[in-house]
């Protein structure tokens, strides 16, 4: 047996085994389906009023489809086995555009690119969208997003707001952030509809 076989043979060897017998899969998650609770629901729009839904803007680690741990201020994690089935800025525009046609205050929900004519513009950026670990050892599910109301014929600014709303998460893992997370999202949308109604025919 040759010395070159042999070296052969054993780089391989040494290589094979610092590869893994088997790679963890990744874990998939989702926002939930919106579901009508029959709180929201009106018998009429309240406003007769078309309103367009800009996309969702968002700061860089909410784009990708990152699932998001903050241990310490300032910081960003990733989950290594776990993300969304698309990034927080996508799956709110669709989330956000259910909750606000059920709770029927506008007489349509349209996005961007729909050709129809709207009275009003709704923009918004995502600035967080994640898992925090509290120093009393217990952890969050964060969303916190800034709002522009527009008026489509003006283009001026009708009014700006930021909502902020935070879940407590039964566990500090993966499960935990996305259970808690689906929560603040219902909560974001209760409180976008609440100051909508309030703001929308200023």
């Amino acid at each position: 047996m040759s010395l070159r076989f042999l070296v052969i043979v054993t780089i391989s060897t040494i290589l094979s085994g610092c590869v893994p017998a088997a790679l963890k899969p990744a874990q998939v998650y989702t926002l939930s389906p919106f579901e009508q609770n029959g709180q929201l629901s009106t018998n009429k729009p309240q406003h007769n009023l078309v309103i367009k839904l800009m996309p969702v803007r968002g700061n860089r680690p909410f784009t990708s489809t990152s699932l998001i741990y903050s241990d310490r201020e300032h910081t960003h994690n990733k989950y290594a086995f776990s993300r969304w089935s698309e990034a927080p800025v996508r799956m709110l525009q669709t989330y956000l555009q259910a909750y606000l046609e059920s709770s029927e205050l506008f007489s349509a929900v349209v996005l961007a690119k729909s050709s129809s004519q709207s009275a009003l513009i709704l923009e918004s950026r995502l600035l967080d969208f994640s898992h925090h670990m509290l120093n009393d050892g217990s952890s969050v599910g964060v969303i916190r997003m800034r709002f522009h109301l527009i008026d489509s014929a003006t283009r001026a600014v009708k009014a700006s707001h930021e909502i902020v709303a935070r879940v407590p998460a039964p566990t500090k893992n993966a499960q935990g952030a996305v259970d808690s997370l689906n929560m603040a999202a219902s909560s974001l949308g209760q409180k976008l509809v609440s100051w909508l109604a309030n703001v929308a025919a200023l």
